[in-house]
């Protein structure tokens, strides 16, 4: 399992869905922001082995190395699965953006 790092109002990410961000405001947000796509399904992997997911997503794209980060819509929170390091201000700049907090599965705040 990856370990997830979550764009949260609630105190705790399990309860977001008391203080949600709604889809609607990510998709008004997330419309002037020109790194980032919205889709309703990704797929990863290749050759003979391809995943795909459904969902709610909206997909940077990084300017530096042209690497995209899904973060899913799930509860009235934005996941990131397996986040590194180097997202979090990212994260961090959304959050700030919706009067929100990046949280950890473990709890912690960054």
């Amino acid at each position: 399992m990856s370990y997830d790092l979550h764009i949260t109002r609630a105190q705790e990410f399990y309860e977001s869905t008391k203080y949600p961000i709604t889809l609607e405001e990510l998709q008004h947000y997330f419309a002037g922001q020109d790194d980032f796509s919205y889709q309703k399904e990704i797929t990863s992997g290749g050759g003979p082995f391809t995943i795909s997911m459904e969902g709610n997503f909206f997909v940077w794209k990084t300017e530096e190395d042209e690497i995209e980060i899904p973060f899913r819509y799930f509860d009235g929170r934005l996941i990131v699965s397996g986040g590194d390091e180097w997202v979090v201000p990212k994260m961090k700049e959304i959050a700030s953006a919706l009067n929100a907090y990046v949280v950890g599965d473990d709890g912690e705040r960054y």
